[in-house]
């Protein structure tokens, strides 16, 4: 993968917000934000967060709990945590397929 100039990633903290997407049960997956929070010493308070758009209560609820939790801290994009300069953040399809 990085002779293609892709990085190899991986999160830290799983919201699991893939098993919640109910108004109900979104809490869970702000519980384990919470407790990941708690968890960690306030000096390596740094996270990679992993959450998917795809589902309506991350975009709806879980993100806005989060950007409040994170208040005061510096968000970053992937991209900017890595060093990446911007133009390498998004690729086009080249409209070539494997095979």
């Amino acid at each position: 993968m990085a002779a293609l100039g892709y990085s190899i990633i991986y999160f830290d903290l799983d919201t699991a917000d893939y098993l919640h997407d109910s108004p109900t049960e979104i809490q869970q997956s702000k519980d384990i934000v919470e407790q990941s929070v708690a968890a960690k010493p306030s000096a390596e308070d740094n996270f990679l967060v992993i959450g998917h758009d795809i589902h309506q209560q991350t975009v709806y609820n879980l993100t806005e709990y989060m950007l409040q939790k994170f208040r005061g801290k510096n968000l970053v994009s992937v991209g900017e945590c890595l060093g990446d300069p911007k133009e390498n953040w998004y690729r086009t399809d080249s409209g070539t397929t494997l095979g």
